[in-house]
Order: C-alpha cells, then sequence, then structure tokens
C-alpha cells in the first residue's frame, strides 16, 4: 500500500511554525540595543560602553549632584540673608533714638542662616573669587575686601559699615564700587599686581605706603590685648608680655610698637573667631584684635562666652581706617581724590557718624569682659 503524497504548500505553516523561535530570537538581538539606547536617554544615563562614577547614580530618594534638591540653597541663587556686592539691598529707612533715620539696622542673622565667618564652611558660593571676566569697566571699580565683621561682611545689610561708608562716599564722587569678598593675604597680592582697584579696609602703616595711595581716614575702633577673664594683666611695657603666646591673625597689622616687637611671642591664625577659641581653650594665653570684633563675634557665634573674655590695660592703640588705592594703576590718584570728596561731603551730612554709631551698637555696646 502506498502513502499518499503530501503537497508542498501543505508544509509551509508547520514549517513557519517550527521557525518562529529562531525569527523572534534575532528579532529582539536587534531591537534590544536601541530600546537600551532610549532608555538610557531618558533617564539622563551615561551611554552603552561608558563607566559612570558612583556618584552619577543616585539611590532612590537621593539626588543627582547635579540636581540639588530644592530644599537646599543654589550656589547661583542669592539667600535672603545673603549680602551680594554686585546688588545692594534696597535702602530702607530705620528711626533712632535721637529722630533721626539710617539704613535698615545689622542685626546678626537668625538661627539656621548660613554660616556668616571665615573660619566656617558656608553652603552658598562664596563672592571671594572674582567671576570669569570680571574687571573693572569704566564705570564700576573693583574693590578687595574681607569677612571682618561689625565692619564688613558680606552677610551683613548692605555689606556693613565700612562698605556703606566707601560706597556712599565714591557715589558722591560720581564713582560706583563693586566689592568682592577674599583672604587678606590674597587681597593684598591683587592690590600689587593691580588686579584690584584698591583694597578697604585698612590701616595706614609705614610699609604700606610702598603699594597704598591711602585715602583720608574714616572711624575706625579700639585695638586691645584679651585674655581669659581672670588672667587679664595690667602692662606698662610689652616687653613684660615678651613670655606669652599671643594670637594674632594671619596677615594683619597692628600698632607699630606691637608688630615691630619681635621679642613678643605670636602665634597666627586664619581670623579673630579661631583665636577666640584658641584663647578659651587655653592654646594661647591673649589675642590682639579689635575691640568691637571680638565683642561681636562673642555675642553672635559664643554668646555663653560673652564673660569669659576680658581685656588686658591699656589698649594698644586707636585705628582708623582707610581705602588703599592700588599705585599700580595709573588712575589711583584720581580714584583717591574723588573718595576724599565724597567722604568729606558724606562727613558734613553726618553719614558717617551715624553709621558708625550704628556699627557700635551692633558689636553690643560694652567692651568685652565689662
Amino acid at each position: 500500500m502506498t502513502r499518499p503524497r503530501i503537497g508542498r504548500a501543505a508544509c509551509i505553516p508547520h514549517r513557519m511554525r517550527a521557525a518562529a523561535p529562531t525569527v523572534l530570537r534575532q528579532a529582539a538581538r536587534l531591537v534590544a540595543p536601541c530600546v537600551l539606547a532610549g532608555l538610557t536617554v531618558l533617564a539622563g544615563l551615561p551611554e552603552p560602553g561608558t563607566i559612570a562614577p558612583p556618584s552619577a547614580l543616585a539611590q532612590p530618594g537621593q539626588s543627582r549632584p547635579d540636581q540639588p534638591r530644592p530644599s537646599q540653597p543654589q550656589p547661583d541663587q542669592p539667600q535672603p540673608d545673603q549680602y551680594q556686592p554686585d546688588q545692594p539691598r534696597p535702602s530702607q529707612a530705620v528711626p533712632m533714638s535721637d529722630g533721626t533715620a539710617v539704613p535698615a539696622k545689622s542685626l546678626p542673622p537668625p538661627a539656621g542662616a548660613p554660616p556668616a565667618h571665615r573660619s566656617e564652611p558656608r553652603s552658598t558660593a562664596s563672592p571671594a573669587h572674582p567671576r570669569k571676566g570680571d574687571t573693572d569697566t569704566a564705570d564700576i571699580i573693583v574693590i578687595a575686601t574681607l569677612d571682618w565683621p561689625p565692619y564688613v561682611e558680606r552677610y551683613l545689610p548692605h555689606g556693613g559699615y565700612a562698605v556703606q561708608v566707601i560706597r556712599a562716599a565714591l557715589a558722591s564722587g560720581g564713582v560706583a564700587a563693586r566689592f568682592e569678598f577674599m583672604p587678606w593675604s590674597r587681597a593684598v597680592a591683587q592690590l600689587r599686581e593691580g588686579k584690584v582697584a584698591a583694597i578697604a579696609p585698612e590701616y595706614r602703616t609705614v610699609e604700606r605706603e610702598v603699594d597704598c595711595d591711602f585715602s583720608a581716614p574714616f572711624p575706625g575702633g579700639t585695638l586691645v590685648l584679651l585674655g581669659v577673664a581672670g588672667n587679664e594683666r595690667h602692662w606698662n611695657d610689652l616687653r613684660e608680655l615678651a613670655g606669652l603666646r599671643i594670637g594674632v591673625v594671619r596677615g594683619y597689622v597692628h600698632t607699630d610698637a606691637f608688630d615691630a616687637a619681635t621679642f613678643l611671642r605670636k602665634e597666627p591664625a586664619n581670623d579673630e573667631l579661631a583665636n577666640i577659641r584658641k584663647l578659651l581653650a587655653g592654646r594661647i594665653d591673649a589675642m590682639a584684635a579689635d575691640r568691637n570684633v571680638v565683642r561681636f563675634l562673642l555675642r553672635r557665634d559664643l554668646p555663653a562666652q560673652t564673660s569669659s573674655v576680658a581685656e588686658f590695660d591699656p589698649i594698644l592703640g586707636e585705628r582708623d581706617l582707610h581705602v588703599c588705592f592700588s599705585r599700580a594703576r595709573p588712575d589711583h590718584a584720581a580714584l583717591r581724590a574723588a573718595f576724599d570728596k565724597g567722604l568729606a561731603a558724606t562727613r558734613a551730612a553726618g553719614l558717617v557718624d551715624t553709621l558708625h554709631r550704628e556699627m557700635h551698637r551692633l558689636a553690643g555696646g560694652q567692651p568685652a569682659g565689662q
């Protein structure tokens, strides 16, 4: 008995069913790279074949480095209590006890505000470093300064007493200024190279005359020696203090006699707050500083220690403040003349004395330890 022959057409469905798994596997191999590439672009992940750093892949509940959480301050966005040199706050009148009105009060920042001193980290971008392309223009000069509250600080309203005086005096002479905050040693270096028009506030010394065309003076403060309460001393000659470890700030000048006293054991630190902490910890025996600066820092940063620091007797001296215009620049004499003329006008109007009284009020009104 012969088997019936089956036509070729009848075998086609059978062969298609047998080949289906192979076809699907080939299609999957072709389509998968395209799907992966699309998902990579949508998720913002590295391209296939590249190695991503661990920080680029955020875990659930975390944010990637280039996508800060909304609750965190953005580096390029001013915070409410941050002073922006390029964008001074609108002037606000505040009534005084004598019936006059002055710009908004410079109160210490509230709890939770960004750290406001050089010895503490900041969460916001510092304006201390000039942005790419920053330089003087025909209408605006750059003045290098530092955080030195209550005289000047980036977080004080309007930049503080010194910035307000300098701005007002220059504006009276038709000159606008932008303040760049930086460590004082860097400010002096940029002054010598003519990269900034001036540095301020500055004490006038013989050594600085080489680099500085000094402006007329405006009121400053009292330089003192301080120690832990109960260990303060009375002295008649600096040689009596030769055995003490005395904290100073790196790059600062004080009085001619103190700075020339090479027999004194001076230990430098980055700022006054660091020296206050070293003093309270017993790492130094005394420190040299401006009275108003110490009073302000104790009130704001170490309120529990305000009575733990006392002044030596007598004081080191009284120091006026100046703007130091760079002799490395051809326009230094014209800028200094414009400032001096404007300072005389603002002083005659009573603004300088009013701002100086407000600075003393901000510092606390009474010397440290009294």
